[in-house]
């Protein structure tokens, strides 16, 4: 069924991507390279070079230019069907390679002529077959070429530093393509990789070669046989490039071969050479490290995803697009970024916030000349590079586009909370608060890859959502001793999720009032005790800051969190009792460090406590309570820290509104945008401090 789908995706993707050079699908012999690669170091962007030796027609090098960054080309693949290691002399590409094989540049001296011999048969070979002065250039240059030029050559010698262990691709002066991509050399390579490929696919016994084998595809049906416009039966399933150069299906134990055919594993999994190329060529397409719409990581797993037809939401963006972006947010591109990537991102942002909404609300997802309905197919795989020799599949998932949305929906109801200005959090943005900060993040991937996938599946299933991300979440708010606002607003959007559609609320609703607004957003009519008890829990602790001061070293959250969640009988009468000299400290009159007046923590306190019955407080709090009074303090919490829009009189959070990076603020201010799409008046507010300015501020 993968391989199936994954041939279907190859026919796809060629076909949408047929007018787009960048995008394009190789063909059967050629593979997609990307040259000049970009890559990040240090949170700054660098640029891997690579070359381009530009030749004249008698094969003298008249130039060698890097490559423009990021540039992909479709160029011959190597003429081994199987991805080629790293010490694999005998097997180069065609026109193109690192300057291992082009000049010789091996660090071991013994292997320097090897491969460069090699790569210059291949070219004199080819140079008998092609009647193109392209060809014929690369081959006079390998004549006169030797090891030694490299040093003696002057315009070689000048980017050698930059050079060595480089691809290096020919071009032929006043020619605008690669020499590899003039079409007499495609032709001619097309007729040569075919005749390479069955003879490294005919079966080995006793050191002699016997015919290729011929049979029925396992995928298509089709009768597969050594003659024009077919292809026999592959050996070997292609090497998957992007995910552990490991093979997607493979037999690596005798327990897994056909009887009796040891020497002859094309039986054990039978298709198509052609078939191979094409199942493994959509799945590296759809791995590549360059941004697109395809691909994610979640939990270490590649994961990856397709729709069978290209369709466009009223938004602009494609189904993959959708999915992608709920599955992994949009990554900011940072505050040292140009105002233009910040507004290339924000634009990004509020398509993806407005399909959210528009998701949640009902509304027609697609544009009006498509069909509400959508029954075309949609695909999801999951993979993980293993030790084993094989790419491990964690998980597999075949659905239509109307089930997807109509579950995404429903997922993006149950988390959905009351947060002006703030788009659903993404299924890695709610993972990534199992994460303590100092925590490796490979060994985290690790440790909740399994419970990534399940979130994964939840999503895109609507079956219940894992049990252990409820404790995983309820852990962090323990453990974590600061207060973040956006942590705060996914775990409580994960909790809130986990608790309505598991099943809690609906259990809850028959003894108590509370209801699914009360998980949306602070409800002060809400008398369920493990509700009462984390809004009374936020009070105290604010109270001791008001009294003590925001830099207080330990707040009772550090704790008494943990046993005020679990045995509020036992903690909470202790506390109180404890915040009775916090209200006697405290000067209500002046204002808080924030601007705002503050609140008579003692008033709140005996409000809470008489919507409490006669029974007082409960003894314990099961896992699910638990849950709901992570969510009540929150809620709490972020109640205190609200600001207040001039214009409309909006309360909300500052953290939840757009910053207006066109506006100039005074220096420690910036601008930020009410969250009322029918006011949006520009507010300023002060910056919060960064660890380093806390970290002078307690020195000094």
């Amino acid at each position: 069924m993968i391989l199936t789908a994954l041939m279907e995706c190859y026919d796809l993707l060629k076909k949408r991507y047929e007018d787009e050079p960048n995008n394009r699908v190789p063909e059967f012999g050629f593979s997609r390279e990307t040259f000049s690669k970009t890559r990040y170091v240090n949170g700054k962007k660098a640029v891997d070079p690579d070359f381009c030796v530009i030749l004249n027609k008698e094969g003298k090098i008249l130039q060698i230019r890097e490559i423009e960054p990021d540039t992909v080309l479709i160029l011959p693949s190597t003429t081994k069907s199987t991805t080629r290691t790293r010490d694999a002399s005998d097997n180069p590409y065609f026109l193109w390679d690192k300057t291992d094989y082009v000049f010789g540049a091996r660090s071991k001296a013994k292997d320097k002529k090897a491969y460069f011999q090699s790569f210059k048969e291949l070219i004199q070979k080819m140079a008998l077959l092609i009647d193109d002065e392209g060809m014929q250039a690369v081959s006079m240059f390998f004549k006169s070429w030797s090891l030694e030029d490299v040093e003696n050559n002057p315009k070689v010698a000048e980017k050698w530093p930059r050079m060595k262990g480089k691809k290096i691709v020919f071009q032929l002066y006043g020619d605008y393509s690669y020499i590899p991509q003039r079409s007499a050399i495609i032709e001619a390579w097309k007729k040569h990789i075919r005749e390479i490929e069955i003879e490294d696919n005919r079966p080995v016994k006793n050191k002699k070669k016997k015919p290729p084998v011929e049979g029925v595809s396992l995928i298509t049906g089709i009768e597969k046989k050594a003659k024009p416009g077919n292809f026999p039966i592959a050996q070997k399933h292609r090497n998957i490039t992007k995910c552990g150069r490991n093979a997607l299906v493979g037999f690596n134990n005798t327990a897994f071969e056909s009887y009796g055919n040891k020497d002859n594993q094309a039986f054990n999994a039978p298709i198509g050479i052609d078939e191979a190329f094409k199942y493994a060529t959509a799945l590296n397409y759809l791995l590549e490290d360059n941004p697109n719409k395809f691909k994610v990581y979640l939990g270490g797993i590649s994961t990856v995803f397709w729709a069978e037809r290209a369709i466009e939401t009223k938004e602009g963006l494609s189904t993959e697009e959708t999915v992608k972006h709920n599955l992994r947010s949009p990554i900011y591109p940072g505050e040292k970024a140009s105002n233009e990537e910040k507004k290339i991102y924000a634009k990004l942002t509020d398509k993806i916030k407005s399909f959210n909404e528009g998701l949640k609300k009902g509304r027609e997802t697609y544009k009006p000349n498509e069909v509400k309905q959508d029954r075309s197919k949609f695909y999801i795989l999951g993979l993980e590079a293993t030790s084993q020799g094989r790419s491990s599949v964690r998980f597999w998932h075949q659905t239509t586009i109307f089930e997807l949305y109509e579950n995404l929906a429903k997922h993006l109801k149950d988390i959905g909370i009351k947060a002006e200005g703030l788009n659903s959090p993404s299924i890695y943005d709610i993972v990534s608060q199992l994460r303590h900060e100092k925590e490796d993040k490979n060994k985290f991937h690790k440790r909740t890859s399994t419970i990534a996938t399940d979130l994964a599946m939840s999503v895109l299933t609507g079956r219940l959502y894992p049990n252990e991300l409820l404790w995983g979440i309820i852990d962090r708010i323990r453990k974590d001793g600061d207060v973040n606002f956006i942590k705060d607003f996914t775990r409580v959007s994960i909790l809130k999720g986990i608790l309505v559609r598991n099943g809690y609320l609906k259990r809850e609703q028959q003894r108590s009032n509370l209801t699914k607004e009360a998980l949306m957003a602070l409800d002060k009519n809400c008398k369920t005790p493990a509700y009462l008890l984390g809004r009374l829990f936020a009070a105290l602790e604010k109270a001791q800051q008001d009294a003590i001061g925001s830099d207080i070293n330990r707040t009772i959250k550090d704790g008494f969190f943990t046993s005020a969640s679990t045995n509020p009988g036992v903690v909470f009468p202790s506390l109180i009792q404890k915040a009775q000299h916090h209200f006697s400290k405290v000067n209500y009159s002046k204002p808080s460090e924030n601007g705002v007046y503050r609140r008579n923590m003692e008033k709140l306190t005996c409000d809470i406590l008489d919507m409490f019955t006669c029974e007082g407080f409960p003894k314990t709090l099961n896992l699910e309570e638990q849950g709901l009074f992570a969510i009540a303090y929150c809620h709490q919490l972020s109640d205190f820290f609200k600001i207040s829009c001039e214009k409309c009189g909006l309360r909300f959070s500052s953290w939840q509104a757009r910053e207006k990076i066109e506006e100039e603020a005074k220096e420690g201010y910036r601008i930020i945008e009410c969250p009322n799409p029918e006011c949006k008046a520009s507010i300023e507010v002060k910056k919060p401090k960064t660890k380093d300015e806390t970290k002078t501020n307690e020195e000094e």
